[in-house]
Formats: C-alpha cells, sequence, structure tokens
C-alpha cells in the first residue's frame, strides 16, 4: 500500500479513536453532571433523562414513529412542504387569533416552534390525501355561487400599537406622538408587547373578532394616519395607530379560484389521524426496546 494512502488510514483511525473516546467521555460525564442544585444536593442529568422517559417516553416515541410513517408517505408520493407554507399558514393562524395569539399557545402548552411542527404535519397530510383528487371548472364555479359567504372578504384594518402597564405612561406616549415622535421607535423602546414591540408595534392586518372588543372598535374607527385615544384592555394601555385599510370585498371567481379549489379538496381530504391509521395499518412498526414493547405505541 502507499505510504500516503497508510499514513491517511493510520491518520483517520487516530480521528476516529479520538473521537469515540472523547463521545464516551462526554456520555459518562454528562450523566453525571447536574441539570440542578438544590440546597448543595445534584439531580443528574441521568436521573433527569430517566424520569423524563419514564413519564412521556411511550408518547414521544409515538410521535417520533408518526413523524416517520408521515414522511415515508410523502415520499412515496412525491410531495413536500416547503418552509415558506409553513410560514404562511402561521402568519395565517396569528391573523385569526390577533391578540390571543400568545394566550392560545400558552394554555395547549405550545411553543411557536411546535406550532410550526404541528402546522407542518397536517399540511403533509393534506398533500398526501389531496394528491389524486381532481376538482372541476364547473364544481369551482358551482361552489362559488353556492357559497358567497366563504369568499366574501370581510372588512380589515392594519394597525400598529405601543402597550403600557399605565395610563400614565400611555399619555406620555400620547403626547410624544403629537410632538412627532417616531411610532416604530418608540414602540420599540417603550411597548411591553414583546410580539410586536421589534416590529415596531405593527400587528398586521386583522378583522372583526381579531382582538379584543374595545381594542378593535377604537382600531377601526381610525383613518389611515390617525392615532387613538388611550384605550384599555385587560393586557394594559394602548395607543394604536392606523397604518392601512382594506373594505369588504367579494371576490371574482378568477381572484378566487385557488383558494375555492382548496376548500373543494379540504372537504375531501383525510384529517391526520385518520390518515395515519390508514398508514399504519399497511406498515410494519417493531418496538424494539424492551421498555415500551407492551405499551400501546402502535396501532394493532
Amino acid at each position: 500500500m502507499d505510504n500516503r494512502v497508510k499514513k491517511s488510514y493510520i491518520l483517520l483511525a487516530s480521528v476516529v479513536a479520538v473521537v469515540v473516546i472523547a463521545a464516551s467521555a462526554w456520555v459518562i460525564f454528562s450523566r453525571k453532571t447536574a441539570v440542578a442544585m438544590v440546597n448543595g444536593e445534584r439531580i443528574t442529568r441521568k436521573a433527569f433523562l430517566d424520569k423524563l422517559e419514564s413519564q412521556a417516553g411511550a408518547q414521544i416515541l409515538q410521535e417520533m414513529i408518526n413523524e416517520t410513517l408521515l414522511a415515508q408517505e410523502a415520499k412515496k408520493a412525491g410531495v413536500s412542504i416547503t418552509q415558506e407554507r409553513v410560514d404562511e399558514e402561521l402568519a395565517k393562524v396569528k391573523t385569526n387569533l390577533g391578540d390571543q395569539y400568545e394566550y392560545v399557545l400558552s394554555m395547549y402548552g405550545m411553543t411557536e416552534d411546535s406550532l410550526r411542527m404541528t402546522l407542518q404535519q397536517n399540511l403533509l397530510a393534506y398533500e398526501i390525501s389531496t394528491k389524486d383528487i381532481v376538482v372541476t371548472e364547473d364544481q369551482i364555479a358551482a361552489d362559488y355561487k353556492a357559497n358567497p359567504d366563504y369568499y366574501l372578504e370581510p372588512a380589515q384594518v392594519r394597525a400598529s400599537h405601543i402597550l403600557v402597564r399605565t395610563k400614565e405612561e400611555a399619555q406620555e406616549v400620547l403626547n410624544e406622538l403629537k410632538k412627532g415622535a417616531d411610532f416604530v421607535e418608540l414602540a420599540k423602546a417603550k411597548s411591553i408587547d414583546t410580539g410586536t414591540a421589534a416590529n415596531g408595534g405593527d400587528l398586521g392586518f386583522f378583522g372583526s373578532g381579531a382582538m379584543t372588543e374595545a381594542f378593535e372598535t377604537a382600531a377601526f374607527k381610525l383613518n389611515v394616519g390617525q392615532l387613538s385615544p388611550i384605550v384599555e384592555t385587560e393586557y394594559g394601555f394602548h395607543v394604536i395607530l392606523c397604518t392601512d385599510k382594506k373594505a369588504e370585498k367579494m371576490p371574482t371567481l378568477e381572484e378566487a379560484h385557488d383558494l375555492v379549489v382548496e376548500k373543494i379538496k379540504g372537504e375531501q381530504a383525510k384529517n391526520i389521524d385518520t390518515l395515519l391509521l390508514e398508514v399504519k395499518d399497511k406498515s410494519t412498526v417493531t418496538v424494539t426496546d424492551s421498555k415500551y414493547e407492551s405499551l400501546n405505541v402502535t396501532h394493532e
């Protein structure tokens, strides 16, 4: 064997050995490493992970099995979901929930990342189950004509706000704005709404029912470019700036075409649970860890 090749093999073997030894040492060390200290007593990473697995292991395993099955089915069907598509769906959720978005996430114990994963999984299920559905132009025209309320685009307002804790603070903000202060910069500096402050308080477009009543009423009364008086809600005190408006509009059939197709397909689509049951029925799922052999983590 050429000496250069031999040296390469020796070097590679040395690197692998070092990596293996380092990885083993890290595992041993990390298991003994404390994740918390209670009056000087360690709660080790191993104890923490063991408890986590015992309490949530079956659920996590089931979720991972489901994700794998769905990914395999998507690959067979030749469908995929881009991050841009997930972003679009997330934006719709935020628009629909308005100022209730953070509350709803916390109520269901979700983070934005876990919501993104849920949206991606549901979009995959939709694309898989509707891949072969053909919608004719006659169906599209008939559905559009029969469901005008569904396709009617309601009036919307786009607003930014600065949220503070007290009425006195809100009055100071309003005074500064009336003297010419920049709304965006003031929102970044003073708003306690962590979800919008970094964007200058921008809430995007929203329609009726998306915001708390007092906030919504005040926002819809404003003309573009107009500031509201101080508005009190359960979140604190707001100063609102109207930045744009959209009047109620009935889109033409051509404009609504894609939405009509989506609606018709959606009515025939299988939800993710139904799809997974069907996929599991034709799949082989073997639980190889003895701790979970007796657990009902797969569909029988």
